[in-house]
């Protein structure tokens, strides 16, 4: 997702701009052509769009066209990780329903670098989430037609994805100098299953377009006629290859198993959320048609750590909950409903349920139920785990520092390859391969070294894989 350190988790995007009045074309590759330049305030019809700031978090959010009459209430789009802890391990299980609203929660529709925006207050978050779908619904403070009246109105649905290949465009207000709404075009590059830490998002549409970063989360990706069918959650741009799966760098899961995309970014379809408001223009998520999840599912009370080598079990609990007394379960394909075990009760627990061998992504789905009442598959209850068997191979950047006449040296971390060292440090004629070296764990303080000499360091990544021996000559 786009809110990491330097990255969109939360999410992102998006510096590039096309044209100020008419979207670029795309090359085939699916990049894109379109300039970095904001937009402006003469483009009208983007002035749904802003800068979003909920919890002390910046994203992206959209005012969407949720029907009803004059007092409708005006409801913006966004991820859920923009209003949520996205980085605790039950983010990947939660379905959040009437999310607190904070002191400063607002946002800044009409965010052009040539005029001043439309500043509106958040009066709700009635739904968020990232099981599944990295999606927020947040009810503002104005009625659709008071900010009718300020020149604002909301975006179109599209009524279906754009075909592979179709011109799109992304809007958003990435956290670039100056911050303002920029538009990018590139092609549509279809769906794949994505895996990120420990969310696991089905089905998300891929393009890449250039100039996703910070801030740009939650941007609407929009056809050739502006209409909006996805909203963009994450990208692997900036992330190693070698971090593949990790956050701020997801992967994509097939059948025959696992691929990192470079310079790709995701967003999840939201065509069929206008089914989710009623004829007034009320969020109702329990309305014919909308398929958002209503959050029924068993507790899990212990989860896995997101990345594991293959030993030991799952190390899941369950507890009951909305009534549910049994389970099913299955690993991987959740979304199918064949394949699952026998139903059980809830005191047999999965204790002894080893883990895949295979490495890479993994997901333990889980079904509750009791009698003939049972949670669907397509919301079954996704507890993800990555199987890693690789050492970890880059050699990392170390920081030596002189004072004194003195030498320290500081490897810099990069999770989830480069994530613990142990370090030794030696004259310069001596082999860092030496078998009777006492080899010290470094506990993320500068250290002093030998010089001149041979500063020795070893990583291990999360999972405990520890790697080759890598030598520094410090002169």
């Amino acid at each position: 997702m786009l809110l990491r350190p330097h990255y969109l988790f939360a999410l992102i995007t998006a510096s590039c701009v096309g044209d100020a009045t008419s979207p670029d074309e795309g090359g085939s590759d699916g990049k894109s052509d379109g300039a970095d330049v904001p937009l402006l305030d003469a483009d009208a019809r983007y002035r749904a769009i802003g800068r979003l700031r909920t919890g002390g978090t910046s994203c992206t959010a959209f005012l969407i066209d949720n029907g009803g009459g004059a007092d409708a209430p005006a409801y913006v789009i966004a991820n859920g990780h923009c209003t949520n802890k996205w980085a605790e391990a039950g983010s990947s299980l939660l379905v959040a329903r009437n999310v607190p609203v904070m002191e400063g929660d607002e946002v800044d529709l009409g965010y052009f670098h040539d005029a001043t925006p439309v500043r509106v207050g958040v009066r709700a978050i009635p739904y968020a989430t990232m099981k599944t779908i990295d999606l927020a619904v947040i009810e503002l403070a104005e009625t659709r037609a008071a900010l009718e009246d300020k020149g604002i109105q909301p975006l179109a649905w599209a009524d279906a994805a754009p075909k592979v290949g179709a011109k799109i465009a992304v809007v958003g207000a990435p956290l670039y100098q100056p911050d303002f709404l920029r538009k990018v075009t590139c092609t549509e590059q279809g769906t794949r299953s994505v895996f990120e830490r420990n969310w696991r998002w089905p089905e998300l549409h891929r393009n890449r377009c250039i100039g996703i970063i910070s801030g740009s989360s939650g941007s609407p990706m929009l056809d050739e006629h502006d209409r909006v069918f996805a909203v963009l959650n994450t990208t692997t741009r900036g992330a190693n290859p070698d971090a593949a799966c990790w956050v701020g760098a997801p992967c994509e899961v097939g059948a025959t198993g696992f691929d990192f995309s470079p310079d790709t970014n995701y967003g999840a379809s939201i065509t069929w959320l206008r089914a989710c408001f009623d004829a007034e223009g009320r969020f109702a998520p329990a309305a014919a048609g909308c398929k958002l999840d209503d959050g029924r599912q068993l507790q899990v009370t212990e989860l896995p750590y997101f990345r594991d080598r293959p030993t030991g079990t799952w190390g899941v609990a369950l507890a009951s909950a909305h009534g549910m007394t049994e389970y099913r379960y299955k690993v991987d394909s959740c979304e199918d409903a064949t394949g699952y075990s026998a139903p059980r009760a809830i005191d047999q627990q999965l204790a002894t349920l080893a883990v895949p061998t295979a490495e890479g992504p993994h997901t333990l789905c889980i079904v509750g139920g009791a009698g003939t009442s049972w949670q669907t598959s397509a919301h079954a209850t996704p507890v993800q785990l990555y199987i890693d068997l690789t050492p970890p191979a880059r050699k990392a950047r170390v920081n030596f520092e002189r004072w004194d006449g003195r030498v320290s040296a500081e490897p810099i971390f990069s999770p989830p390859e480069l994530s613990h060292f142990t370090y030794v440090s030696v004259a310069p004629t001596a082999s860092c391969e030496d078998s009777a070296l006492v080899w010290q764990p470094y506990r993320r303080f500068p250290v002093e070294v030998i010089s001149p000499g041979r500063f020795c360091l070893r990583a291990e990544d999360v999972a405990g894989n520890v790697g080759p021996i890598h030598v520094y000559e410090v002169e």
